[in-house]
């Protein structure tokens, strides 16, 4: 033990705290950071860590305790408490990428700024098929400052199975692939039979530029998971957006039951020489 610890004015309540740690390790963690010892969170943090069940919750929790971002915001005691209430299965490994879990969002330098940031926690903490796209959208300042941030979380967040988060995530940020989009796709991948490769994602643009966008929101939802990435797609394609035709085609689209003819369809629907 250092002298720093030996010396502190909590040194007797973490000694006591210490004999019941289940995960002591994580303890020392803390005591063994010269800066933790007498900052005012201490004797709560330590409590948290000490009384931890699973290893994973003393792990990121002892991690949190001592990050200074969070530490240095408003959100710090809430956002401790909430963890200690998880399950592991909500958290992950502070440094484990793609970042999906509320811990992650707990020293989010973006996050922490966010007016909603507890309110995030919270449905970050009980979504089961949108973490990690909500993780994506709840730490970009873009969608954070943007006028529908609150709707599209909450659509997002009312997502009722991975694929449909997938098409709503998409409608909504129309994002080029990329290694943590890719990440989470491999998840949905295999829960359908949908030929992804159809999808020119160059020529997409963002949901927001539709004037029916809150409309479209909360219809991706409600469709079947073997169609909803072709509709977020049309939804998105640049050039069906600039046509007439784009509501009347969802329309027409959504009738067809076979599944041959809808794939022949929305390939003539966002052929842009069929749209001229």
């Amino acid at each position: 033990m250092n002298k720093e610890f030996i010396d502190s004015k909590n040194y007797f309540l973490d000694l006591i705290l210490l004999s019941k740690a289940k995960h002591i390790r994580y303890c020392f963690w803390l005591i063994a950071e010269k800066s933790y010892l007498n900052n005012r969170h201490h004797v709560e943090d330590m409590n948290l860590v000490a009384n931890a069940e699973e290893s994973l919750v003393a792990q990121v929790l002892s991690e949190i305790a001592v990050d200074h971002n969070s530490l240095q915001n408003r959100h710090h005691r809430n956002d401790m408490m909430l963890i200690s209430q998880c399950s592991p299965a909500v958290l992950q490994p502070t440094h484990k990428f793609p970042s999906c879990s509320i811990n992650n969002l707990a020293i989010n330098k973006v996050s922490l700024q966010d007016p909603f940031h507890e309110e995030n926690m919270k449905i970050l903490a009980n979504n089961k098929h949108s973490r990690g796209y909500l993780y994506e959208m709840m730490t970009n300042p873009k969608v954070i400052y943007g006028q529908n941030y609150r709707r599209e979380i909450h659509r997002l967040n009312k997502a009722s199975s991975a694929s449909k988060a997938r098409a709503i995530y998409y409608f909504i940020m129309a994002p080029q692939r990329t290694c943590v989009h890719d990440f989470f796709d491999r998840m949905t991948d295999k829960q359908t039979n949908v030929d992804y490769t159809k999808f020119d994602r160059s020529v997409t643009i963002k949901g927001k530029n539709n004037p029916r966008y809150n409309f479209y929101l909360k219809l991706l939802n409600e469709i079947d998971d073997n169609y909803v990435m072709y509709i977020s797609y049309l939804l998105t394609n640049k050039y069906l957006n600039e046509s007439n035709y784009l509501d009347k085609d969802i329309r027409l689209i959504l009738q067809i039951t076979n599944k041959s003819i809808f794939i022949d369809l929305f390939k003539l629907m966002q052929n842009k020489n069929s749209l001229n």
